[in-house]
Protein backbone atom coordinates (compact mmCIF):
# COMPACT_ATOMS: atom_id res chain seq x y z
CA UNK A 1 0.00 0.00 0.00
CA UNK A 2 1.32 3.14 -0.61
CA UNK A 3 1.24 6.57 0.39
CA UNK A 4 -2.20 7.49 -1.12
CA UNK A 5 -3.82 4.55 -0.34
CA UNK A 6 -2.79 4.82 3.53
CA UNK A 7 -4.39 8.23 3.41
CA UNK A 8 -7.66 7.37 1.96
CA UNK A 9 -7.91 4.33 4.67
CA UNK A 10 -7.14 6.88 7.18
CA UNK A 11 -9.57 9.46 5.75
CA UNK A 12 -12.25 6.45 6.06
CA UNK A 13 -11.78 5.19 9.25
CA UNK A 14 -11.35 8.97 10.96
CA UNK A 15 -13.74 8.07 13.25
CA UNK A 16 -11.81 5.27 14.63
CA UNK A 17 -9.13 7.61 14.94
CA UNK A 18 -10.50 10.52 16.22
CA UNK A 19 -11.98 7.93 19.34
CA UNK A 20 -8.37 6.33 19.50
CA UNK A 21 -6.96 9.67 19.89
CA UNK A 22 -9.59 11.33 22.12
CA UNK A 23 -9.12 7.93 24.31
CA UNK A 24 -5.43 8.91 24.67
CA UNK A 25 -5.83 11.91 25.83
CA UNK A 26 -8.82 11.24 28.52
CA UNK A 27 -6.61 8.37 29.67
CA UNK A 28 -3.65 10.95 30.45
CA UNK A 29 -5.88 13.42 31.54
CA UNK A 30 -6.67 10.81 33.98
CA UNK A 31 -3.79 9.79 34.82
CA UNK A 32 -2.34 13.23 35.92
CA UNK A 33 -5.28 14.09 37.96
CA UNK A 34 -5.44 10.77 40.10
CA UNK A 35 -1.19 11.41 40.93
CA UNK A 36 -0.34 12.70 43.52
CA UNK A 37 2.15 15.80 42.66
CA UNK A 38 5.80 15.26 43.81
CA UNK A 39 7.47 18.49 44.06
CA UNK A 40 11.91 18.54 43.97
CA UNK A 41 14.22 21.35 45.49
CA UNK A 42 17.54 21.44 44.76
CA UNK A 43 20.71 22.28 47.11
CA UNK A 44 23.72 23.39 46.29
CA UNK A 45 27.08 23.42 48.30
CA UNK A 46 30.92 24.09 47.40
CA UNK A 47 33.82 21.86 48.42
CA UNK A 48 36.30 24.25 50.52
CA UNK A 49 40.33 22.91 51.16
CA UNK A 50 41.95 25.40 53.32
CA UNK A 51 45.83 24.68 54.10
CA UNK A 52 49.39 26.54 54.55
CA UNK A 53 50.87 23.99 52.67
CA UNK A 54 50.87 22.98 49.01
CA UNK A 55 50.15 24.91 45.78
CA UNK A 56 47.14 25.94 44.34
CA UNK A 57 46.96 23.59 41.67
CA UNK A 58 47.55 20.48 44.41
CA UNK A 59 44.68 21.77 46.91
CA UNK A 60 42.33 21.75 43.59
CA UNK A 61 43.29 18.25 42.64
CA UNK A 62 42.90 16.94 46.19
CA UNK A 63 39.18 19.14 46.31
CA UNK A 64 37.98 17.11 42.92
CA UNK A 65 39.41 13.72 43.83
CA UNK A 66 37.88 14.09 47.83
CA UNK A 67 34.47 15.35 46.77
CA UNK A 68 33.68 11.94 44.55
CA UNK A 69 32.87 10.01 47.59
CA UNK A 70 30.49 12.29 49.81
CA UNK A 71 27.60 11.79 47.54
CA UNK A 72 27.28 8.39 49.37
CA UNK A 73 27.28 10.13 52.96
CA UNK A 74 23.56 11.54 51.79
CA UNK A 75 21.60 8.47 52.77
CA UNK A 76 23.54 7.74 55.76
CA UNK A 77 21.62 7.84 58.98
CA UNK A 78 23.92 10.13 60.71
CA UNK A 79 23.12 12.91 58.31
CA UNK A 80 19.10 11.49 58.08
CA UNK A 81 18.10 11.10 61.65
CA UNK A 82 19.30 14.84 62.74
CA UNK A 83 16.98 15.97 59.91
CA UNK A 84 14.36 13.67 60.74
CA UNK A 85 14.05 15.22 64.28
CA UNK A 86 14.61 18.68 63.29
CA UNK A 87 11.64 18.90 60.80
CA UNK A 88 9.44 16.62 62.91
CA UNK A 89 8.95 14.34 59.87
CA UNK A 90 6.82 11.55 60.30
CA UNK A 91 9.41 8.46 58.58
CA UNK A 92 12.44 6.88 58.98
CA UNK A 93 16.25 7.07 57.60
CA UNK A 94 15.34 4.49 55.43
CA UNK A 95 12.09 5.68 53.50
CA UNK A 96 13.62 9.60 53.89
CA UNK A 97 16.90 7.86 52.31
CA UNK A 98 14.87 7.52 48.95
CA UNK A 99 13.24 11.05 48.85
CA UNK A 100 17.15 12.28 49.06
CA UNK A 101 19.93 12.40 46.49
CA UNK A 102 23.16 13.88 46.20
CA UNK A 103 25.51 14.52 43.16
CA UNK A 104 28.77 15.68 41.76
CA UNK A 105 28.69 17.47 38.86
CA UNK A 106 32.09 16.00 36.61
CA UNK A 107 35.10 18.07 36.72
CA UNK A 108 33.55 20.42 39.50
CA UNK A 109 33.90 20.70 43.27
CA UNK A 110 30.27 21.22 43.41
CA UNK A 111 27.65 18.73 45.60
CA UNK A 112 24.28 19.04 44.43
CA UNK A 113 21.56 17.66 47.34
CA UNK A 114 17.86 16.75 45.85
CA UNK A 115 14.76 16.60 48.11
CA UNK A 116 11.66 14.99 47.26
CA UNK A 117 8.11 15.54 48.65
CA UNK A 118 4.90 15.96 48.44
CA UNK A 119 4.66 19.64 49.91
CA UNK A 120 6.50 22.32 48.45
CA UNK A 121 7.90 23.76 51.19
CA UNK A 122 8.91 20.68 53.07
CA UNK A 123 11.03 19.71 50.22
CA UNK A 124 13.13 22.70 50.30
CA UNK A 125 13.37 22.37 53.67
CA UNK A 126 14.58 18.41 53.38
CA UNK A 127 16.94 19.68 50.99
CA UNK A 128 18.24 22.43 53.29
CA UNK A 129 18.62 20.79 56.03
CA UNK A 130 19.97 17.67 54.46
CA UNK A 131 22.74 20.14 53.22
CA UNK A 132 23.68 21.24 56.45
CA UNK A 133 23.68 17.61 58.37
CA UNK A 134 26.01 16.76 55.11
CA UNK A 135 28.32 19.42 55.70
CA UNK A 136 28.86 18.90 59.35
CA UNK A 137 29.32 14.90 58.81
CA UNK A 138 31.81 15.34 56.01
CA UNK A 139 33.54 18.42 58.64
CA UNK A 140 33.78 15.26 61.36
CA UNK A 141 34.87 13.20 59.20
CA UNK A 142 37.89 14.82 57.22
CA UNK A 143 38.72 16.15 61.08
CA UNK A 144 38.94 12.72 62.12
CA UNK A 145 40.75 10.84 59.49
CA UNK A 146 44.47 10.12 60.52
CA UNK A 147 45.44 12.20 57.09
CA UNK A 148 44.19 15.46 58.40
CA UNK A 149 46.71 18.03 59.29
CA UNK A 150 46.30 21.16 61.47
CA UNK A 151 47.38 23.34 59.18
CA UNK A 152 44.59 22.70 56.44
CA UNK A 153 40.72 22.14 56.56
CA UNK A 154 38.01 20.69 54.31
CA UNK A 155 34.46 22.27 54.23
CA UNK A 156 31.29 22.03 52.56
CA UNK A 157 29.55 25.55 51.89
CA UNK A 158 26.11 25.79 51.04
CA UNK A 159 25.86 28.35 48.52
CA UNK A 160 22.80 28.34 46.84
CA UNK A 161 20.04 27.47 49.54
CA UNK A 162 16.97 25.23 48.11
CA UNK A 163 14.00 27.18 47.37
CA UNK A 164 10.21 26.97 47.42
CA UNK A 165 9.09 24.99 44.25
CA UNK A 166 6.35 26.57 42.18
CA UNK A 167 5.39 24.07 40.26
CA UNK A 168 5.23 19.92 40.87
CA UNK A 169 7.89 18.07 39.47
CA UNK A 170 5.09 15.63 38.64
CA UNK A 171 2.90 14.95 36.89
CA UNK A 172 3.83 16.85 33.77
CA UNK A 173 0.52 18.00 32.79
CA UNK A 174 1.84 18.81 28.93
CA UNK A 175 4.45 15.55 28.78
CA UNK A 176 1.41 13.40 29.70
CA UNK A 177 -0.87 15.04 27.79
CA UNK A 178 1.31 15.20 24.38
CA UNK A 179 2.48 11.44 25.62
CA UNK A 180 -1.37 10.34 25.40
CA UNK A 181 -2.10 12.37 22.33
CA UNK A 182 -0.03 10.44 20.17
CA UNK A 183 -0.27 7.20 21.92
CA UNK A 184 -4.10 7.34 20.88
CA UNK A 185 -3.13 8.54 17.42
CA UNK A 186 -0.47 5.83 16.81
CA UNK A 187 -3.13 3.40 18.14
CA UNK A 188 -5.54 4.68 15.86
CA UNK A 189 -4.02 4.64 12.89
CA UNK A 190 -2.98 1.14 13.25
CA UNK A 191 -6.26 0.05 13.96
CA UNK A 192 -7.73 2.35 10.86
CA UNK A 193 -5.16 0.14 9.30
CA UNK A 194 -6.20 -3.05 10.86
CA UNK A 195 -9.63 -2.73 10.13
CA UNK A 196 -9.30 -1.80 6.27
CA UNK A 197 -7.29 -5.33 5.78
CA UNK A 198 -10.06 -7.03 7.62
CA UNK A 199 -13.33 -5.25 5.95
CA UNK A 200 -13.59 -6.05 2.77
CA UNK A 201 -17.30 -4.11 2.25
CA UNK A 202 -17.60 -2.01 -1.00
CA UNK A 203 -16.78 1.70 -0.85
CA UNK A 204 -15.32 2.86 -3.97
CA UNK A 205 -15.76 2.29 -7.70
CA UNK A 206 -12.61 0.51 -7.28
CA UNK A 207 -14.42 -1.66 -4.77
CA UNK A 208 -17.16 -2.47 -7.40
CA UNK A 209 -14.89 -2.85 -10.24
CA UNK A 210 -12.50 -5.75 -8.62
CA UNK A 211 -15.67 -8.04 -8.41
CA UNK A 212 -17.16 -8.24 -11.57
CA UNK A 213 -15.52 -6.08 -13.43
CA UNK A 214 -18.46 -3.16 -13.51
CA UNK A 215 -18.54 0.16 -13.96
CA UNK A 216 -20.32 2.57 -11.15
CA UNK A 217 -22.96 3.91 -12.61
CA UNK A 218 -23.97 6.63 -9.87
CA UNK A 219 -23.65 7.44 -6.22
CA UNK A 220 -26.84 8.02 -4.58
CA UNK A 221 -26.27 10.32 -0.99
CA UNK A 222 -27.71 9.64 2.24
CA UNK A 223 -30.58 11.03 3.21
CA UNK A 224 -33.78 10.82 6.05
CA UNK A 225 -36.40 8.41 6.17
CA UNK A 226 -40.02 9.02 5.87
CA UNK A 227 -42.13 9.18 3.28
CA UNK A 228 -43.06 13.44 3.98
CA UNK A 229 -39.98 14.57 1.54
CA UNK A 230 -39.49 11.55 -0.59
CA UNK A 231 -42.68 12.00 -2.74
CA UNK A 232 -42.44 15.70 -3.55
CA UNK A 233 -41.53 16.70 -6.67
CA UNK A 234 -37.79 16.93 -6.92
CA UNK A 235 -35.97 20.12 -6.29
CA UNK A 236 -32.45 21.20 -6.49
CA UNK A 237 -30.32 19.45 -4.11
CA UNK A 238 -27.89 16.67 -4.18
CA UNK A 239 -30.23 14.12 -3.48
CA UNK A 240 -32.10 15.21 -6.59
CA UNK A 241 -28.84 15.71 -8.65
CA UNK A 242 -27.19 12.41 -7.88
CA UNK A 243 -31.08 10.70 -9.52
CA UNK A 244 -31.01 12.75 -12.44
CA UNK A 245 -27.00 11.65 -12.74
CA UNK A 246 -28.11 8.11 -12.64
CA UNK A 247 -30.45 8.26 -15.45
CA UNK A 248 -28.34 10.57 -17.34
CA UNK A 249 -24.82 7.84 -16.67
CA UNK A 250 -27.11 4.66 -18.18
CA UNK A 251 -28.21 6.51 -20.97
CA UNK A 252 -24.56 7.32 -21.62
CA UNK A 253 -23.26 3.76 -20.91
CA UNK A 254 -26.17 2.78 -23.06
CA UNK A 255 -24.88 4.38 -26.18
CA UNK A 256 -26.85 7.60 -25.58
CA UNK A 257 -30.24 5.77 -24.89
CA UNK A 258 -32.38 5.20 -21.82
CA UNK A 259 -34.16 1.63 -21.25
CA UNK A 260 -38.17 1.65 -21.36
CA UNK A 261 -37.73 -1.22 -18.66
CA UNK A 262 -34.74 -0.73 -15.94
CA UNK A 263 -34.43 -3.54 -13.18
CA UNK A 264 -33.04 -2.82 -9.82
CA UNK A 265 -31.71 -6.14 -7.80
CA UNK A 266 -30.22 -5.23 -4.70
CA UNK A 267 -27.22 -7.26 -3.68
CA UNK A 268 -27.69 -8.65 -0.03
CA UNK A 269 -31.51 -7.92 0.40
CA UNK A 270 -33.51 -4.86 -0.22
CA UNK A 271 -31.61 -3.05 2.81
CA UNK A 272 -29.23 -2.22 0.03
CA UNK A 273 -31.75 -0.04 -2.45
CA UNK A 274 -34.44 1.15 0.04
CA UNK A 275 -36.71 3.63 -1.77
CA UNK A 276 -34.24 4.17 -4.86
CA UNK A 277 -36.49 3.11 -7.21
CA UNK A 278 -39.28 5.56 -6.59
CA UNK A 279 -36.73 8.43 -6.41
CA UNK A 280 -34.93 7.51 -9.49
CA UNK A 281 -39.09 7.42 -11.21
CA UNK A 282 -39.89 10.72 -9.12
CA UNK A 283 -36.35 12.01 -11.14
CA UNK A 284 -37.35 10.73 -14.74
CA UNK A 285 -40.97 11.72 -14.12
CA UNK A 286 -39.34 15.71 -13.21
CA UNK A 287 -37.40 15.70 -16.71
CA UNK A 288 -40.71 14.37 -18.62
CA UNK A 289 -40.51 10.97 -18.68
CA UNK A 290 -44.15 9.24 -17.78
CA UNK A 291 -42.44 6.69 -15.13
CA UNK A 292 -43.94 3.87 -13.35
CA UNK A 293 -42.55 1.97 -10.68
CA UNK A 294 -43.75 -1.73 -10.74
CA UNK A 295 -43.63 -3.85 -7.64
CA UNK A 296 -41.79 -7.13 -7.57
CA UNK A 297 -41.69 -8.14 -4.36
CA UNK A 298 -44.45 -8.06 -1.64
CA UNK A 299 -41.29 -8.08 1.03
CA UNK A 300 -40.17 -4.67 -0.03
CA UNK A 301 -43.79 -3.41 -0.25
CA UNK A 302 -43.20 -1.90 3.01
CA UNK A 303 -41.44 1.06 1.46
CA UNK A 304 -43.93 2.36 -0.26
CA UNK A 305 -46.45 4.95 0.33
CA UNK A 306 -49.55 4.31 2.20
CA UNK A 307 -51.88 4.40 -0.35
CA UNK A 308 -49.70 1.89 -2.73
CA UNK A 309 -48.85 -0.40 0.15
CA UNK A 310 -52.51 -0.70 1.71
CA UNK A 311 -53.54 -1.09 -1.78
CA UNK A 312 -56.30 -4.34 -2.34
CA UNK A 313 -55.71 -4.13 -5.96
CA UNK A 314 -52.78 -4.20 -7.77
CA UNK A 315 -50.66 -6.81 -10.06
CA UNK A 316 -51.67 -9.95 -8.38
CA UNK A 317 -55.79 -8.91 -8.87
CA UNK A 318 -54.56 -8.19 -12.52
CA UNK A 319 -52.54 -11.72 -12.36
CA UNK A 320 -55.83 -13.26 -11.33
CA UNK A 321 -57.78 -11.22 -14.32
CA UNK A 322 -59.88 -9.73 -11.53
CA UNK A 323 -59.08 -6.41 -12.03
CA UNK A 324 -57.51 -4.04 -15.22
CA UNK A 325 -54.64 -2.13 -15.49
CA UNK A 326 -55.35 0.77 -15.29
CA UNK A 327 -57.97 0.30 -12.26
CA UNK A 328 -54.20 -1.33 -10.45
CA UNK A 329 -52.14 1.56 -10.96
CA UNK A 330 -52.25 3.81 -7.91
CA UNK A 331 -51.01 7.82 -8.43
CA UNK A 332 -49.04 8.70 -5.75
CA UNK A 333 -48.66 11.99 -4.37
CA UNK A 334 -45.79 13.04 -6.31
CA UNK A 335 -47.44 12.28 -9.86
CA UNK A 336 -45.49 9.14 -10.10
CA UNK A 337 -47.48 5.77 -10.56
CA UNK A 338 -47.07 2.84 -8.98
CA UNK A 339 -48.53 -0.67 -9.68
CA UNK A 340 -48.27 -2.22 -5.91
CA UNK A 341 -48.00 -6.21 -5.61
CA UNK A 342 -51.81 -5.73 -4.20
CA UNK A 343 -53.54 -8.73 -2.54
CA UNK A 344 -51.03 -10.14 -0.18
CA UNK A 345 -52.65 -13.29 1.12
CA UNK A 346 -53.21 -14.39 -2.71
CA UNK A 347 -49.93 -14.25 -4.41
CA UNK A 348 -49.96 -15.80 -8.20
CA UNK A 349 -48.10 -18.68 -8.67
CA UNK A 350 -44.40 -18.67 -10.22
CA UNK A 351 -45.99 -20.32 -13.54
CA UNK A 352 -48.96 -17.59 -13.71
CA UNK A 353 -46.65 -14.91 -13.47
CA UNK A 354 -44.15 -16.03 -16.19
CA UNK A 355 -46.84 -16.72 -18.47
CA UNK A 356 -48.47 -13.33 -18.41
CA UNK A 357 -45.79 -10.91 -17.20
CA UNK A 358 -44.39 -10.39 -20.80
CA UNK A 359 -47.49 -9.15 -21.72
CA UNK A 360 -48.21 -7.24 -19.10
CA UNK A 361 -45.30 -5.41 -19.40
CA UNK A 362 -45.70 -4.87 -23.48
CA UNK A 363 -49.17 -3.42 -22.32
CA UNK A 364 -47.69 -0.83 -19.61
CA UNK A 365 -44.67 0.21 -22.18
CA UNK A 366 -47.39 1.41 -23.91
CA UNK A 367 -48.54 4.34 -21.63
CA UNK A 368 -44.93 4.76 -19.22
CA UNK A 369 -41.80 5.76 -20.92
CA UNK A 370 -40.04 4.29 -17.97
CA UNK A 371 -40.92 1.44 -15.71
CA UNK A 372 -38.86 0.67 -12.74
CA UNK A 373 -38.82 -2.29 -11.13
CA UNK A 374 -36.64 -4.00 -8.47
CA UNK A 375 -36.80 -7.42 -7.90
CA UNK A 376 -34.62 -9.75 -5.63
CA UNK A 377 -33.72 -13.72 -4.77
CA UNK A 378 -36.81 -15.24 -4.16
CA UNK A 379 -38.95 -12.23 -4.63
CA UNK A 380 -42.77 -12.80 -4.86
CA UNK A 381 -44.77 -12.83 -7.88
CA UNK A 382 -41.52 -11.86 -10.02
CA UNK A 383 -38.33 -13.27 -9.25
CA UNK A 384 -34.69 -12.33 -10.82
CA UNK A 385 -34.88 -14.22 -13.67
CA UNK A 386 -38.64 -12.92 -14.19
CA UNK A 387 -37.68 -9.22 -13.77
CA UNK A 388 -34.68 -9.28 -15.73
CA UNK A 389 -36.24 -11.41 -18.98
CA UNK A 390 -37.64 -8.78 -19.94
CA UNK A 391 -35.32 -5.58 -18.92
CA UNK A 392 -33.37 -3.73 -21.28
CA UNK A 393 -30.99 -2.64 -18.52
CA UNK A 394 -30.23 -4.60 -15.48
CA UNK A 395 -28.15 -2.81 -12.49
CA UNK A 396 -27.09 -3.73 -9.71
CA UNK A 397 -27.72 -2.15 -5.95
CA UNK A 398 -25.06 -2.03 -3.44
CA UNK A 399 -25.26 0.22 -0.22
CA UNK A 400 -21.95 2.25 1.11
CA UNK A 401 -20.00 0.73 3.87
CA UNK A 402 -22.43 -2.23 4.17
CA UNK A 403 -22.74 -4.59 1.13
CA UNK A 404 -20.48 -7.31 0.91
CA UNK A 405 -18.34 -8.76 -2.22
CA UNK A 406 -19.62 -12.19 -1.40
CA UNK A 407 -23.54 -10.57 -1.76
CA UNK A 408 -22.42 -8.95 -5.28
CA UNK A 409 -20.25 -12.38 -6.24
CA UNK A 410 -23.53 -14.61 -5.15
CA UNK A 411 -25.55 -12.17 -7.44
CA UNK A 412 -23.48 -12.04 -10.23
CA UNK A 413 -23.61 -15.82 -10.75
CA UNK A 414 -26.62 -16.04 -10.51
CA UNK A 415 -27.18 -13.65 -13.34
CA UNK A 416 -24.91 -15.41 -15.42
CA UNK A 417 -27.26 -18.94 -15.16
CA UNK A 418 -29.68 -16.29 -16.57
CA UNK A 419 -26.54 -15.27 -19.36
CA UNK A 420 -27.29 -11.56 -17.84
CA UNK A 421 -24.80 -8.94 -17.85
CA UNK A 422 -25.70 -5.88 -15.47
CA UNK A 423 -24.85 -2.45 -17.03
CA UNK A 424 -23.51 -1.30 -13.87
CA UNK A 425 -23.42 -0.97 -9.76
CA UNK A 426 -25.55 1.76 -8.50
CA UNK A 427 -23.82 2.89 -4.37
CA UNK A 428 -26.67 4.33 -2.03
CA UNK A 429 -25.93 5.70 1.44
CA UNK A 430 -22.49 7.54 0.03
CA UNK A 431 -21.06 10.29 2.67
CA UNK A 432 -20.97 13.64 0.85
CA UNK A 433 -17.42 13.47 1.40
CA UNK A 434 -16.73 10.45 -0.97
CA UNK A 435 -19.18 11.42 -3.74
CA UNK A 436 -17.06 11.45 -7.43
CA UNK A 437 -17.90 12.12 -10.62
CA UNK A 438 -18.28 8.64 -11.49
CA UNK A 439 -18.39 8.92 -15.33
CA UNK A 440 -14.36 9.61 -14.66
CA UNK A 441 -13.91 6.03 -13.69
CA UNK A 442 -15.42 4.65 -16.93
CA UNK A 443 -13.25 1.86 -18.95
CA UNK A 444 -13.62 2.14 -22.40
CA UNK A 445 -15.70 -1.16 -22.96
CA UNK A 446 -17.86 0.18 -20.31
CA UNK A 447 -20.20 1.50 -22.92
CA UNK A 448 -22.39 -1.02 -24.82
CA UNK A 449 -24.47 -0.61 -27.57
CA UNK A 450 -26.77 -3.25 -26.67
CA UNK A 451 -27.45 -4.95 -23.28
CA UNK A 452 -26.70 -8.71 -23.12
CA UNK A 453 -30.22 -9.80 -22.81
CA UNK A 454 -31.06 -14.00 -21.99
CA UNK A 455 -32.69 -15.92 -24.84
CA UNK A 456 -36.26 -15.81 -23.64
CA UNK A 457 -36.16 -11.93 -23.64
CA UNK A 458 -34.11 -11.31 -26.84
CA UNK A 459 -37.14 -13.46 -28.58
CA UNK A 460 -39.97 -11.77 -27.19
CA UNK A 461 -38.80 -8.14 -27.07
CA UNK A 462 -36.63 -7.82 -30.67
CA UNK A 463 -39.47 -5.71 -32.27
CA UNK A 464 -39.07 -2.98 -29.08
CA UNK A 465 -36.27 -0.46 -28.62
CA UNK A 466 -34.68 1.60 -26.01
CA UNK A 467 -36.47 4.92 -25.95
CA UNK A 468 -34.37 7.91 -27.08
CA UNK A 469 -32.17 9.52 -24.08
CA UNK A 470 -33.00 11.85 -22.09
CA UNK A 471 -36.29 11.34 -22.69
CA UNK A 472 -39.49 10.54 -24.56
CA UNK A 473 -42.87 12.23 -24.34
CA UNK A 474 -45.96 10.69 -22.36
CA UNK A 475 -47.64 8.13 -24.95
CA UNK A 476 -51.70 6.66 -24.60
CA UNK A 477 -52.92 6.38 -20.62
CA UNK A 478 -54.01 2.74 -20.12
CA UNK A 479 -58.06 3.39 -20.26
Amino acid sequence: MDLGGYLKVFRERWLAIALCLLLGIGTAAAVTVSTAPTYQANALLFLKVTSDSGSLFDRSQFSVQRVKSYPDLVDSPDVLRPVISDLHLDTTPEALATSVSATNPIDTVALRVTALSADAKQAAAIANAVSSELSQEVARLEAASSSAKASSSVQLVLTVPAVTPSKPLSPNRTLNLVIGAASGLAAGLILAILLSLADRRLRTSADVRKIGGLPLVGQLPRRKRGWEGLLRRPRAGDAVSAYSEVLTNIGLLSAGRLPRILTLIPAGGHGAAKDSRVQLAVAAESSGRKTLVLEADVASARSLPADARLSEVGLATVLDGEASLADAIVDSTSGTAILPVGRHSRLPMRDAVATRISGILSELEESFALIVMQSTHGARPIDIELATQDADTVVLVTEYAKTRPSDVSRLLAQLELSNVRPLGVLMTGVPRWRRIVVAQTWLPNDARTRHKKSRLRTVAHTDRQPSDFPGTQNQESLA
